[in-house]
């Protein structure tokens, strides 16, 4: 591996020896020889991390999945649900808040879900109504995050105005925008929530980074398809309850008027 001897006229045209200039040469292939060396090894260790953090956030994400599936058995409402979904989102993806909007074709609304914690609660007050009091008809046509959800797309925006328009109670934009800036969400992210192939509802969520990555965002698509089917199945004992409940009702009235 080392350099064969040769003349070489070095400064002053004085003869540098041949041993001196071999030297120096395999000094400077060992330079750089470590230098590749610790190179690699940095590129190696940067790969490696980035591998462990992937797996620890696909397991962190796995496991709140699970824990929504598994949450159905416990299920007392829609309501606690959403709550439920809400929050294993915001604890395992990088995401600051999030909400559902639910598709209620028995009251002809998209419904709004949140957690149920301080920041919500803080919202709440600013507006001076309860976020889960707000709806919008299933006829809107103006909202441009509805439009792209009931064509069962994505969509994305950085203007908390837009998720608003017209929502009932109104919300102003100016508010809403408000809003945006105090909690300090730069971007929002809709994906839908798709059941048998219908659209059940929304699920919306808000980055305080400047960009979502692909990364975020296809975490993000497994999220709802498994939260779909969990509210799907939350709203179907909800209606078997009640019908149960109205049943049950018809059922004394009629043993009363027999008796």
């Amino acid at each position: 591996g080392f350099i064969p001897p040769f003349e070489f006229d070095f400064y002053m045209g004085k003869a540098a020896t041949t041993q001196a200039y071999q030297i120096y040469l395999n000094f400077i292939l060992l330079v750089s020889s470590l230098g590749v060396a610790i190179y690699g090894n940095s590129i190696a260790s940067y790969f490696n991390k980035q591998r462990e953090r992937t797996l620890e956030e696909r397991n962190i994400e796995l496991s709140a999945l699970n824990r929504i599936a598994s949450a159905i058995r416990n299920v007392i409402d829609v309501q606690q649900m959403a709550n439920e979904i809400v929050r294993n989102l915001t604890d395992s993806l990088r995401f600051r808040a999030a909400l559902i909007l639910a598709v209620s074709e028995e009251d002809e609304r998209l419904k709004v879900y949140t957690q149920r914690r301080t920041m919500t609660a803080q919202v709440s007050a600013r507006l001076g109504t309860a976020l889960e009091d707000l709806y919008l008809p299933l006829d809107d046509t103006e909202n441009p995050v509805y439009r792209a959800l009931r064509e069962q797309k994505r969509c994305f925006s950085m203007d908390l105005g837009e998720l608003v328009k017209g929502v009932r109670p109104y919300i102003s934009m100016g508010a809403a925008r408000t809003l945006q800036r105090e909690y300090n969400f730069h971007k929002i992210a809709a994906v839908p929530l798709i059941a048998e192939r219908r659209l059940v509802g929304g699920l919306v969520a808000f980055s305080e980074d400047d960009w979502i990555t692909n990364d975020d965002l296809a975490a993000l698509g497994r999220y709802a398809d498994q939260a779909a089917l969990v509210l799907d199945n939350a709203e179907l004992i909800e209606k078997l309850r009640t019908q149960n409940i109205e049943l049950e009702r018809v059922s004394q009235v009629k043993s009363e008027f027999l008796a």
